[in-house]
């Protein structure tokens, strides 16, 4: 539409603009006419800019959902070294006693042949899921933020909820 044309409504719209475009009833990129300034038609421009295929502006922090979602399921898998260490602080270091040879002792009240069998598998599954899950924090809550240019603050501060999934298979159980 042009500068003193009628518009939809019938009217003449006497803006003194060339509307590119409209985007929902808005005028999208103003052209100012009747002599105006170079400078003022570009900042108008900038000021009114709501094209479909302008970059969006994305928040600096990310949001914290990221950090939180990405923490919780990694709580998953670390429910398994999680629940080991369960086992050994509940299960094992009760104990009176800390080998096979410690049964034969008289007086022993809380001593379990089953627990002293199983404590050495437990402990290197302990060490091996450990190990892994420690490294896919690290990757998760430090070396992917760092590579995308955000600070880890955020992943490093949702690292606490890992914890949360065993935490609620525990209360359920």
């Amino acid at each position: 539409m042009r500068a003193n044309e009628p518009d939809a409504s019938g009217g003449a719209s006497g803006s003194g603009m060339i509307v590119v475009g409209e985007s929902g009833g808005r005028r999208v990129a103003p052209i100012l006419l009747e002599g105006r300034q170079e400078h003022e038609r570009s900042v108008t421009m900038t000021a009114h800019r709501t094209d479909a295929n302008a970059p969006r502006e994305r928040r600096a922090g990310g949001g914290l959902w990221g950090p939180v979602l990405a923490n919780l399921g990694l709580g998953v898998p670390a429910s398994v070294p999680l629940y080991l260490a369960w086992w050994l602080l509940t299960e094992y270091v009760p104990m009176d006693c800390g080998s096979v040879e410690d049964l034969a002792r008289p007086g022993l009240a809380n001593c379990n042949h089953t627990t002293l069998d199983h404590a050495f598998p437990v402990m290197l599954l302990l060490a091996v899921t450990g190990v892994f899950v420690l490294a896919s924090v690290v990757v998760i809550d430090v070396v992917l933020p760092l590579r995308r240019g955000r600070r880890p603050a955020a992943w490093l501060g949702a690292a606490a909820l890992i914890p949360v999934p065993f935490a609620v298979c525990l209360l359920l159980a």
